[in-house]
């Protein structure tokens, strides 16, 4: 799993056994492709291939009816995203490929573009990637902790589909008030490479345009918060959620009380999950850290679902809370990481290095919860009053 992601090579392997399930009962697994992750958690990145559950469940089909992005309908959103949604629809054509920016989201903390790929390589259609180091906001790098990469396969014909919705997530982004110049660099190749990893690419896109990130930053909440979440237990810190961020595309809670040395968040994956007051299942997975002393929390794009579990279309979700909720009721969780290394191979303590981890569906069962205790006792984050 730490190696370089063969697209094609990984697409050829469509077996008897796939054939034969075409003619079951539609249900997908969540499939992460490549995960890499570092001793302190520092550089946490994925980059995934995504057979979306929600382009099958006719309750999410029904809603996306109400709009028509792309990045929407990839990803599962039953909330209108088209408001925040600038459309680009710049076409570039190199070395056979034909790439064409669609529509494009911006705000602090994520950019999503979809993109219209059609390759002279047929099936073998290369993988897309931003390049982070040449991409510029507003004239500026921006370091991002995860980037992901939606493109499906037809189950009709079991090729590559040509939409694809690429998202980077930010850690250290803030823009300004009014429009927002962006520099996108945008590379096909036959392998994806991994953060840190040079390959030759096939083509680069260089898309130049301006956008307004105003409206989703106006209908973004941000909270200050001061509540401690107690973890009793050898070696555990109990933390203190400091500030809550969410929009329709995310939620993202900031916590004190652990450092990323502590040995409780290098053996441990660490989660929030629950509900919001509507009812809408809440989940935000621990993505390393802001600072030494800064834990981040972020909801995951495709809900609350193990790698590798089998998700019935119709009960697919997301696990973002709903923006004009007025509370969250939370749990903490945790659950032991399961390194894939032998005890002579573990680098010096200070040394920053690329290890695999064993998916947890693979270890715990559904009846065990996947391996997640709870940790501490529930507690509830008020946004705001009913009415306010």
């Amino acid at each position: 799993m730490n190696h370089k992601f063969d697209f094609s090579k990984e697409f050829g392997r469509i077996d008897e056994r796939l054939i034969e399930d075409a003619g079951n009962p539609w249900t997908v697994k969540r499939n992460h492709i490549l995960g890499l992750y570092s001793r302190s958690l520092v550089r946490a990145a994925v980059i995934i291939l995504i057979c979306i559950a929600a382009a099958g469940n006719s309750h999410v089909q029904a809603a996306v009816k109400s709009f028509t992005t792309k990045i929407g309908e990839k990803f599962g959103f039953v909330k209108d995203l088209s408001p925040y949604t600038d459309i680009i629809d710049q076409t570039q054509v190199v070395n056979g490929i034909s790439l064409t920016l669609k529509e494009v989201i911006i705000d602090d903390r994520v950019l999503m573009v979809s993109v219209e790929m059609d390759s002279a390589q047929g099936k073998g259609a290369p993988g897309l990637w931003v390049n982070e180091e040449k991409t510029l906001i507003n004239g500026r790098h921006h370091r991002s902790y995860g980037s992901i990469n939606s493109g499906g396969i037809n189950y009709d014909t079991l090729e590559a589909e040509p939409d694809r919705v690429l998202v980077q997530t930010y850690e250290d982004q803030i823009l300004p008030e009014g429009e927002v110049s962006v520099h996108l660099v945008l590379e096909a190749g036959r392998d994806v490479p991994l953060p840190g990893q040079e390959l030759d690419c096939a083509a680069e896109f260089v898309y130049d345009f301006i956008i307004t990130p105003e409206e989703l930053k106006a209908q973004t909440v941000s909270r200050k918060l001061d509540i401690t979440v107690a973890a009793s237990g050898e070696g555990r810190q109990d933390l203190t959620l400091k500030e809550l961020v969410m929009n329709d595309l995310y939620c993202r809670i900031i916590a004190t009380g652990a450092t990323w040395k502590d040995e409780w968040v290098n053996q441990y994956d660490l989660k929030l999950k629950g509900t919001d007051s509507f009812g809408n299942p809440v989940s935000l997975d621990g993505a390393g850290f802001l600072s030494e002393h800064e834990m981040r929390f972020v909801t995951d794009f495709f809900g609350d679902y193990e790698a590798g579990e089998v998700v019935d279309p119709e009960d697919f979700h997301l696990s973002v809370p709903d923006k004009n909720c007025t509370y969250l009721d939370l749990q903490l969780y945790e659950r032991r990481i399961v390194w894939n290394y032998d005890d002579e191979e573990v680098p010096n303590e200070d040394e920053e290095y690329d290890v695999e981890t064993d998916d947890g569906w693979e270890i715990y069962s559904k009846e065990d919860n996947y391996g997640w205790e709870p940790v501490g006792e529930p507690f509830r984050i008020t946004i705001s009053q009913p009415g306010v």
